[in-house]
């Protein structure tokens, strides 16, 4: 699946990155803008939400990654790797951060996604909702 979307070798950040993080431990990357960290920290997130049980009751949002700044959380959602990455399994990524309408958000929450990415502040005001 991964050489179809034109992934054909990990760059180095995927190299020192993905099999931390598939071991379950946690990592700070940090690397140049078209580095491939979008790719190093998505692949390891596909692989849990895949590995969970299908939900009968309704949709939920399978998982979370965090960001402290709005600007990177705007970003990440709209990249075309992060849309590569989760197309085939037909996976949603919605953005959750602060200065645009909370209603919206916490509705797409309430439909669910399979990975939102939020800035922390703006997820804990809408769990309190």
């Amino acid at each position: 699946m991964i050489p179809k979307q034109g992934f054909e070798k990990p760059k180095d950040i995927q190299y020192q990155d993905l099999p931390i993080v598939l071991s379950s431990i946690y990592v700070i990357g940090i690397a140049k803008t078209g580095s491939g960290k979008t790719e190093a920290f998505f692949l390891p997130i596909i692989v849990h939400v895949m590995d969970q049980p299908e939900l009968q009751i309704r949709r939920s949002n399978r998982s979370h990654m965090c960001s402290n700044k709005r600007m990177g959380t705007s970003n990440i959602p709209r990249t075309l790797e992060a849309k590569k990455i989760a197309k085939p399994y037909n996976l949603q990524v919605i953005a959750v951060y602060g200065g645009i309408s909370k209603f919206d958000q916490f509705e797409e929450l309430k439909v669910g996604c399979g990975i939102a990415v939020a800035t922390t502040r703006r997820l804990i005001g809408l769990l309190t909702m």
